[in-house]
Protein backbone atom coordinates (compact mmCIF):
# COMPACT_ATOMS: atom_id res chain seq x y z
CA UNK A 1 0.00 0.00 0.00
CA UNK A 2 1.36 3.48 -0.71
CA UNK A 3 0.18 5.05 2.39
CA UNK A 4 1.98 2.17 4.40
CA UNK A 5 5.26 2.82 2.31
CA UNK A 6 4.64 6.99 3.08
CA UNK A 7 4.22 6.00 7.11
CA UNK A 8 7.19 3.27 7.15
CA UNK A 9 9.46 5.64 5.38
CA UNK A 10 8.84 8.59 7.96
CA UNK A 11 9.13 5.39 10.97
CA UNK A 12 12.51 4.23 9.37
CA UNK A 13 13.97 7.50 9.05
CA UNK A 14 12.96 8.73 12.28
CA UNK A 15 14.88 5.05 13.92
CA UNK A 16 17.76 5.66 11.79
CA UNK A 17 17.91 9.01 13.13
CA UNK A 18 17.92 7.50 16.96
CA UNK A 19 20.73 4.72 16.07
CA UNK A 20 22.85 7.65 14.16
CA UNK A 21 22.94 9.73 17.60
CA UNK A 22 23.44 6.23 19.30
CA UNK A 23 19.80 5.93 21.39
CA UNK A 24 18.07 2.62 21.63
CA UNK A 25 14.05 3.14 21.33
CA UNK A 26 13.07 -0.29 22.75
CA UNK A 27 9.50 0.04 22.53
CA UNK A 28 8.67 0.53 18.69
CA UNK A 29 5.08 -0.05 18.29
CA UNK A 30 1.47 1.46 16.87
CA UNK A 31 0.73 2.76 19.95
CA UNK A 32 3.90 4.85 19.99
CA UNK A 33 3.21 6.35 16.68
CA UNK A 34 1.90 10.02 16.32
CA UNK A 35 0.40 11.67 13.39
CA UNK A 36 1.04 15.26 13.46
CA UNK A 37 -0.67 17.68 10.99
CA UNK A 38 1.78 20.74 9.63
CA UNK A 39 0.49 23.95 9.30
CA UNK A 40 2.13 25.23 6.25
CA UNK A 41 1.14 28.43 6.68
CA UNK A 42 3.67 28.84 9.39
CA UNK A 43 6.10 26.68 8.85
CA UNK A 44 6.75 23.38 10.08
CA UNK A 45 4.62 23.82 13.53
CA UNK A 46 3.07 20.76 14.84
CA UNK A 47 -0.20 21.28 16.79
CA UNK A 48 -0.91 19.48 19.77
CA UNK A 49 -2.75 16.32 19.30
CA UNK A 50 -5.93 16.82 20.84
CA UNK A 51 -6.62 19.35 18.59
CA UNK A 52 -5.76 17.25 16.11
CA UNK A 53 -7.72 14.32 17.01
CA UNK A 54 -10.56 14.65 14.84
CA UNK A 55 -8.75 14.74 11.57
CA UNK A 56 -5.89 12.13 12.50
CA UNK A 57 -9.25 9.91 13.38
CA UNK A 58 -10.37 10.56 10.06
CA UNK A 59 -7.47 10.20 8.16
CA UNK A 60 -7.31 6.66 10.07
CA UNK A 61 -10.28 5.81 8.82
CA UNK A 62 -10.03 6.29 5.59
CA UNK A 63 -6.51 4.03 5.59
CA UNK A 64 -8.83 1.11 7.32
CA UNK A 65 -11.05 1.73 4.37
CA UNK A 66 -8.66 1.85 1.73
CA UNK A 67 -6.99 -1.22 3.44
CA UNK A 68 -11.00 -3.16 3.56
CA UNK A 69 -11.80 -1.85 -0.21
CA UNK A 70 -10.49 -4.63 -2.46
CA UNK A 71 -10.93 -2.23 -5.46
CA UNK A 72 -8.72 0.17 -4.25
CA UNK A 73 -8.35 2.97 -7.40
CA UNK A 74 -4.99 4.69 -7.53
CA UNK A 75 -6.45 8.25 -8.10
CA UNK A 76 -8.11 8.15 -4.34
CA UNK A 77 -4.67 5.95 -3.17
CA UNK A 78 -2.97 9.52 -4.84
CA UNK A 79 -5.25 11.85 -2.89
CA UNK A 80 -5.06 10.45 0.33
CA UNK A 81 -0.81 10.42 0.29
CA UNK A 82 -1.64 13.90 -0.90
CA UNK A 83 -3.38 14.40 2.31
CA UNK A 84 -0.73 12.71 4.37
CA UNK A 85 1.86 15.13 3.07
CA UNK A 86 0.34 17.24 5.80
CA UNK A 87 1.36 15.25 8.44
CA UNK A 88 4.60 13.80 9.85
CA UNK A 89 4.96 10.71 12.00
CA UNK A 90 6.16 11.11 15.02
CA UNK A 91 7.92 8.46 17.93
CA UNK A 92 7.12 8.83 21.40
CA UNK A 93 7.61 7.06 24.57
CA UNK A 94 11.06 7.11 25.08
CA UNK A 95 10.43 4.84 28.77
CA UNK A 96 12.47 1.88 27.41
CA UNK A 97 15.26 4.14 25.66
CA UNK A 98 18.91 3.36 26.63
CA UNK A 99 22.15 5.35 25.27
CA UNK A 100 24.31 2.94 23.38
CA UNK A 101 28.11 2.75 23.78
CA UNK A 102 30.25 4.12 21.01
CA UNK A 103 32.20 1.04 20.23
CA UNK A 104 30.27 -1.49 18.72
CA UNK A 105 28.95 -4.38 19.07
CA UNK A 106 26.26 -2.93 21.61
CA UNK A 107 24.60 -5.45 23.58
CA UNK A 108 22.28 -4.78 25.72
CA UNK A 109 20.36 -6.58 28.81
CA UNK A 110 16.97 -6.89 30.42
CA UNK A 111 13.58 -7.33 28.44
CA UNK A 112 12.08 -4.27 26.83
CA UNK A 113 9.17 -3.44 24.79
CA UNK A 114 5.84 -5.39 23.84
CA UNK A 115 5.72 -8.84 23.55
CA UNK A 116 3.83 -8.83 20.17
CA UNK A 117 7.34 -6.77 18.72
CA UNK A 118 9.91 -8.07 20.91
CA UNK A 119 12.99 -9.38 18.74
CA UNK A 120 14.05 -13.52 19.39
CA UNK A 121 16.93 -11.55 20.72
CA UNK A 122 15.69 -9.24 23.15
CA UNK A 123 13.63 -12.14 24.20
CA UNK A 124 16.98 -14.14 24.56
CA UNK A 125 17.78 -10.74 26.67
CA UNK A 126 21.11 -9.91 24.70
CA UNK A 127 20.19 -8.00 22.11
CA UNK A 128 21.57 -4.36 20.03
CA UNK A 129 19.73 -1.67 18.36
CA UNK A 130 18.66 -3.88 15.47
CA UNK A 131 16.00 -4.98 17.72
CA UNK A 132 14.35 -1.47 16.70
CA UNK A 133 14.37 -2.87 13.14
CA UNK A 134 12.88 -6.03 14.03
CA UNK A 135 9.62 -3.94 15.56
CA UNK A 136 9.57 -1.58 12.94
CA UNK A 137 8.93 -4.72 10.61
CA UNK A 138 6.12 -6.33 12.99
CA UNK A 139 4.72 -3.01 12.79
CA UNK A 140 4.70 -2.93 8.79
CA UNK A 141 3.39 -6.39 8.70
CA UNK A 142 0.41 -4.53 11.09
CA UNK A 143 -0.20 -2.05 9.30
CA UNK A 144 0.01 -4.04 6.11
CA UNK A 145 -2.03 -7.25 7.32
CA UNK A 146 -4.30 -6.16 9.99
CA UNK A 147 -3.03 -8.31 12.82
CA UNK A 148 0.01 -9.01 14.68
CA UNK A 149 2.26 -11.71 13.12
CA UNK A 150 2.96 -13.56 16.10
CA UNK A 151 -0.04 -14.61 18.74
CA UNK A 152 -0.35 -16.41 21.18
CA UNK A 153 -2.91 -16.86 24.21
CA UNK A 154 -0.02 -15.67 26.84
CA UNK A 155 3.29 -13.22 26.39
CA UNK A 156 4.83 -17.17 26.57
CA UNK A 157 3.00 -18.30 24.03
CA UNK A 158 4.06 -15.23 22.05
CA UNK A 159 7.55 -15.22 22.83
CA UNK A 160 7.53 -19.26 21.77
CA UNK A 161 6.11 -18.12 18.43
CA UNK A 162 8.53 -16.04 18.27
CA UNK A 163 11.71 -17.38 18.29
CA UNK A 164 10.72 -20.43 16.02
CA UNK A 165 8.92 -17.79 13.46
CA UNK A 166 5.75 -19.54 13.43
CA UNK A 167 3.36 -16.96 11.74
CA UNK A 168 -0.68 -17.85 12.28
CA UNK A 169 -1.76 -17.24 8.50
Amino acid sequence: SIVVKFLMGQILNAVSYLHDNRVFHGDIKLENIMLYKTNKNRGRRFTKLNNELNSSFKLQKEIENLQKSKNNNLRSSKALVEDMTNYEVKLIDFGCSKFLQKKKPNKLTGIVGTSIYCSPEVIDDLYDERSDEWSCGVLMYILLCGEPPFQGETEEEIFANVKKGYIES
